[in-house]
């Protein structure tokens, strides 16, 4: 009972997409009961609800890019950045990239990889 009081704590202090992306994770690796996803889906934003399938889609296509990237020999380094972006008004200008990748080039320099 006290793991799942600090989980529902932790949970608090957490955006909507990085709620979704806890939820998408935690179901890679383990079975849950339908109602205590219900449960958890309730605490966010109708609209991030609402988009929860195509999030799903977009995560397993990350989770796949994840995978095939990091096997290939070239790649020294693959690092997922974090969601946030701060401040809020820099959205319109400025788009970050999902992941970061630095690949070995073939005259032996790390650079970063356009993605």
């Amino acid at each position: 009972m006290q793991e799942r009081l600090i989980l529902v704590v932790r949970w608090q202090d957490v955006r909507d997409i990085e709620r979704i992306r806890l939820l998408h994770e935690f179901g890679k690796y383990f079975r849950y009961p339908e109602d205590v996803r219900d449960l958890l889906l309730s605490q966010v934003s109708d609209h991030i609800r609402q988009n929860v399938a195509r999030f799903a889609r977009e995560f397993a296509v990350e989770d796949l890019f994840d995978s095939v990237f990091s096997s290939l020999p070239w790649c020294m380094l693959l690092h997922d950045l974090d969601e946030r972006q701060l401040p809020d008004e820099s959205k319109a200008h400025y788009q970050v990239p999902d992941s970061l990748c630095l690949i070995e080039t073939s005259k032996q320099e790390t650079l970063p990889a356009p993605c």
